[in-house]
């Protein structure tokens, strides 16, 4: 599959760029991907694939109530080079190296070799925590006092620390390649020097390190982890509910609030009692609170929420309170279990979580929709069920369920190849803001950040990386989220993100000129300060590789584009910087930048 990058409109007005056309597609050689779903491996030849469009549950063999069948739509394949940018943009946020795409364009059946090299790294561990934050939702930006011995830290920087606990633990579980239930089993903390300071852990370590879990509460995982629960907070009548919830959504991928249940209009909402006994006898309220209310009551020992007048001083006062288990009785006067299985406390819902047939089911189908850009129930049962068994067969480690899927036919998806049914493939997947952070700061070595002590000395130390953050950067406007008021991530173009990757571009363009061609320390430009046509235009062509990737002439259509840009702007300004910075601004705005 090539791009036109049309470059010669986008460029010259300096927007985002706009996107771009599909030729047909190629693939030079079938690799072995050992899961697949879409196409069938044996049916993907040189130029294209062919199968159903679009994921849904198993269809009758019927077809539709008229008896016809479905067409089947005629897809377009990622070349080898195309799958592994494709691949390293999704498990590291950066293009694969020249030496990388040059390989597997010699030898495609050296893709899996790719795929675990790839799956290292802190680019990898960065996805790994984005991934689970997904489902956590425990990344919120707040602020933390800081108190003695953190007086010289930035609010906001403990609170990064204290909230990104739980998402370390998965990270240290997928990494080190230990079995997936040890998510909600495990016996460890993962703490950093703030975190130590915070709960006065004193173990003598540095930076982010494993823990054991303090005595005074069972080993949960990360349901053990008080970041889960700082962040999902019960107040007032609710009685743990949507904790209980967020547990259930988060490692089973059952949502209470997706239940089709019509609600009895007769019950008196003011009447508390009134409610309360409702909750155990109305069908349509035990429907749910049957198993919710007692998942919920193993989070009585939790207080229902921390606020930072309730902190007096570093190390906080213990957050799990044993004494306050039997709580449950004196409130909904449900015991603690797990789907009408008797369970005691967290440490046995985890393993019964652990157990669960629903908990790797789920894994199964948030990585698929997590590297496709999917919504969980866009999921079919047939990919969860193949997933699945790849997981169970790798001892549930979680880079065997990734490379699966990296692998599949479907992650090769590149469009359809023709009209008809193209409204139903996804052919293209967006970078998040902080995978265009990895890659831009991999091409060009900057990082968009800010130091606040600058504007504000009495805030403490802490830089604030404006493309990651959401409270104080521009995350949400680039389109992610903030794990609060917005939980997904944009899969789209809109105004917001332009705005956001056309002023990230911009700095970008202007840091590389700036160290590259005037202090000559970067490697994306090259050619001093030379602005003869040729030496231009190989210059433009060398930029297209590394960029996009892609092979093209210094002569070709694209390159006449990117010249007859450089050349005006250079033309009007005398500056060759100038038309350096705006060129490459431009050329960090494709299409082929913000999509893989």
């Amino acid at each position: 599959m090539t791009r036109t990058h049309g470059l010669g409109w986008c460029m010259a007005t300096l927007l985002v760029a706009c996107g771009g056309n599909e030729d047909a597609a190629g693939s030079d050689a079938d690799t072995d991907t050992g899961f697949t779903t879409g196409a069938d491996t044996d049916a993907v030849d040189e130029t294209s694939a062919s199968t159903t469009a679009g994921e849904t549950e198993a269809e009758d063999e019927s077809g539709d109530e008229t008896g016809e069948t479905e067409p089947e739509v005629e897809l377009e394949v990622l070349s080898p080079p195309e799958h592994l940018i494709r691949i390293s943009m999704a498990l590291r946020g950066t293009r694969p190296s020249t030496e990388d795409l040059a390989a597997i364009e010699a030898d495609p059946d050296r893709m899996p070799e790719f795929v675990d090299a790839y799956m290292q790294g802190d680019g990898f561990a960065e996805v790994v925590r984005d991934l689970h934050n997904d489902a956590l939702l425990t990344r919120v930006e707040g602020a933390l006092p800081n108190y003695a011995p953190l007086e010289d830290v930035r609010p906001q920087r403990i609170a990064d620390s204290v909230t990104a606990t739980a998402l370390k633990l998965a990270e240290l579980v997928v990494l080190d390649d230990r079995p997936y239930t040890e998510l909600v089993t495990g016996d460890t903390w993962m703490v950093d020097d703030v975190v130590a300071a915070v709960y006065g852990i004193t173990d003598g370590g540095s930076g982010w390190r494993e823990v054991p879990i303090p005595g005074d509460r069972p080993a949960a995982g990360i349901l053990s982890d008080n970041a889960f629960y700082l962040r999902h907070e019960s107040a007032g009548a609710n009685f743990h509910r949507g904790r209980a919830n967020a547990v259930s959504t988060a490692f089973l991928c059952f949502d209470y609030e997706d239940n089709n249940i019509e609600l009895d209009d007769n019950i008196d909402l003011t009447d508390a009692e009134a409610v309360a006994m409702a909750l155990t006898t109305n069908p349509a309220c035990q429907a749910c609170h049957e198993t919710l209310d007692p998942l919920a009551s193993h989070f009585f020992p939790l207080p229902g929420n921390v606020m930072n007048n309730d902190i007096p001083s570093y190390p906080v006062p213990d957050l799990y309170r044993p004494a306050n288990a039997d709580d449950w009785q004196q409130t909904t006067g449900r015991a603690p279990g797990y789907f009408g299985q008797e369970t005691s406390d967290i440490g046995e819902l985890g393993q019964a979580i652990a157990e669960d047939p629903r908990f790797t089911a789920c894994a199964a189908r948030r990585f698929y929709a997590y590297f496709l850009q999917r919504r969980l129930d866009e999921v079919d049962g047939d990919t969860v069920d193949a997933l699945e068994a790849t997981f169970q067969d790798s001892g549930l480690q979680a880079r065997a369920l990734i490379r699966a899927i990296m692998l599949s036919d479907d992650f090769r998806v590149a469009g359809a190849a023709s009209a008809e049914g193209a409204d139903e493939v996804q052919g293209y997947l967006r970078a998040r803001p902080f995978q265009l952070a990895l890659l831009l700061e991999d091409l060009t070595g900057f990082r968009w950040e800010i130091d606040p002590t600058l504007i504000d000395p009495g805030q403490g130390e802490g830089i604030i990386d404006l493309s990651r953050s959401a409270a104080v950067g521009f995350a949400v406007l680039g389109g992610g989220g903030d794990s609060f008021t917005v939980i997904e991530s944009a899969h789209t173009m809109n105004a917001t993100t332009s705005l956001f990757i056309r002023q990230l571009a911009s700095e970008a363009a202007s840091y590389v000129v700036e160290h590259d061609l005037r202090e000559g320390e970067g490697a994306l430009l090259t050619l001093g300060d030379a602005v003869d046509e040729a030496s231009v235009r190989e210059q433009l062509a060398s930029l297209f590789f590394r960029l996009y990737g892609e092979a093209v002439e210094s002569n070709g259509p694209d390159v006449d584009d990117a010249y007859a840009l450089f050349a005006a702007l250079h033309g009007a300004s005398g500056d060759h910087e100038r038309a350096w910075k705006a060129t490459l601004a431009a050329l960090l705005q494709d299409f082929s930048i913000t999509f893989y």
